[in-house]
Order: C-alpha cells, then structure tokens, then sequence
C-alpha cells in the first residue's frame, strides 16, 4: 500500500467514525438514533463490550446490603463526629485568622489598608457566627447519645468560649488546647466506632 492509498483510507476510516456522532448521518450510532445517558449507564450498540448489561448495571447501581439498624445508628454517630470535629478545626481557623487579622490591622499606616482589614476581620466574624451554630447543633445531638453520655460535656465550655474575642497568641493558645483534646477525644471515639461497624458487617456477611 503506498501512502496515497495509506491517506484515503485514513481519511475514510476517520469520517466514518466521525458519522457515529453525526445524528444527520445515516450511520449516527450505527443506524439506532436512541440517545446514549451520559455516565456509561448504556453502551452503544456501536461499540462492542465483553461486560454483559446486567453486570453493568450492578455496578452503576449496586445493591447496598442492609446490615440493620444498630449499624445505621453507628454510621450516624460517625458522620456526626466527623462534622463535629470538622467545626472544631474551623472555629480554630476562625481565632486564628481573626487574631491576625487583628494584629495586621494595628499595624496599618493608611486607610486603605483599614478598611482591607476591618473587611477581613468583620467577615471572618461571619463565618466564625456560622460556624458557632453548626457546632451547637452537632452538641446538641452528640450530648443527647447515651453511647457518648458525660464525654462530650467540655464542648459547653467550648461553645461559651468560641463567640469571645482573643487578643494575644497566649489567650487563644488555651483556648486551643481545649479544642484539640476535644478532637482527640473524639478520633478515638470515631476508631471504636469503626471497629463496631465493621464487626456488624463481618457478621452479617
């Protein structure tokens, strides 16, 4: 074959494949104009596939085994400790950033620079107020547990701390710690329930 006929068929090899997406085209998905989903739930007729449809679907849509309600109760805890851990690092992040922000904001030499950091310190207090809510709720949940009952009461004291304002490195700094023994305390937790969870699904399998 010498390149002349190397090039047409090239050519033609690739319009045919471009009119699989033609749908003017008489070969638009090999002559079947049914729409193919997005997200591989279908395969083209087009295209050949050693996967059988009923596996494909299984596996876009797998059937999630019911390991009964102690194991759904656990998953429940789990993912609330993990939100409560996770607004405990933010209201951490908040302090911090808003100390900062403070000291920055003593330091400026003109009104520009104000106003940039009274912007950032007021919006900061914004998100920290958000924040400070999504704590209570996840409290609220956590000390009403009786699995969790007299281990969590130190995040009173962290919800009346976390709304006060923080002027030095050494004030935050406690104020730190009894955010970070409370998370601690509460990956600890989350590994005893990860190991509860998985000895449900070893005896149900």
């Amino acid at each position: 074959m010498d390149q002349s006929d190397f090039q047409k068929d090239l050519i033609e090899s690739e319009e045919a494949f471009i009119e699989q997406f033609d749908r003017n085209s008489a070969n638009f998905h090999h002559g079947n104009p049914t729409a193919v989903p997005v997200g591989g739930q279908r395969v083209p007729e087009s295209m050949p596939t050693m996967y059988p449809e009923q596996d494909l679907q299984n596996y876009f849509n797998p059937q999630e085994q019911d390991f009964g309600p102690e194991y759904k109760q656990l998953m429940q805890y789990k993912e609330v400790l993990d939100l409560l851990k996770k607004s405990l690092n933010k209201i951490s992040a908040h302090h911090e950033a808003l100390l900062r922000n403070q000291e920055n904001l003593k330091k400026s030499e003109n009104q520009v620079q104000i106003q940039k950091f009274q912007g950032l310190i007021d919006g900061e207090k914004a998100t920290l107020k958000n924040t400070i809510q999504q704590l209570e709720g996840h409290t609220q949940f956590v000390l009403q547990q009786e699995r969790f009952k007299n281990k969590y009461n130190e995040l009173l004291q962290i919800l009346s701390l976390a709304g006060k304002s923080y002027n030095s490195k050494e004030e935050l700094f406690e104020f730190g710690t009894l955010i970070k023994n409370m998370t601690s305390l509460i990956f600890k937790d989350n590994q005893k329930l990860t190991e509860d969870i998985k000895l449900i699904k070893k005896q149900k399998k």
